[in-house]
């Protein structure tokens, strides 16, 4: 059996730490720029329009699928929509996805919304494209439309 000198040992050690630091960081989603799954991406959105957080938005929407995206971006867009907080407690329940589609209900203090969202991935991660908010009450008029 054939003995390796410890410098070569020492030097492949070395050279694969940084490969290890960087999959470590890569499975953890710390380089990334977003969800890596349909729910993440739901999920984070739910959670910044429920906090507050209007400004973060638009970065869980597609720069390059939604053609909104750059009226989308400013907090005050939100400011105006169903989903700002002034409509009291808000809440996305009921959802399930199919395929790229989410579907479900949206409610806050004014009603209780159909909600469905076309998904779109760039990547590793999964952004949406299309956000539409009906109201059943009202023969399905169009209350929000992001595409």
């Amino acid at each position: 059996m054939t003995k390796i000198p410890r410098r070569v040992l020492r030097t492949v050690r070395l050279a694969a730490l940084p490969l290890l630091v960087l999959a470590a960081l890569a499975s953890c989603n710390l380089m990334g720029s977003g969800p890596l799954t349909i729910k993440e991406c739901i999920t984070d959105f739910s959670n910044g329009y429920t906090g507050g957080n209007y400004s973060t938005l638009y970065t869980y929407f597609s720069s390059v699928g939604t053609s909104m995206y750059s009226q989308i971006k400013p907090a005050t867009y939100w400011d105006l929509t169903p989903f700002a907080s002034g409509n009291g407690p808000d809440a996305l329940s009921g959802y399930t996805i199919n395929s790229t589609t989410v579907t479900g209900t949206f409610t806050n203090a004014n009603g209780t919304y159909d909600l469905s969202i076309t998904m779109e991935q760039d990547g590793l991660y999964w952004y949406i494209k299309t956000l539409d908010l009906t109201d059943p009450t009202n023969g399905g008029a169009s209350v929000l439309s992001i595409s």
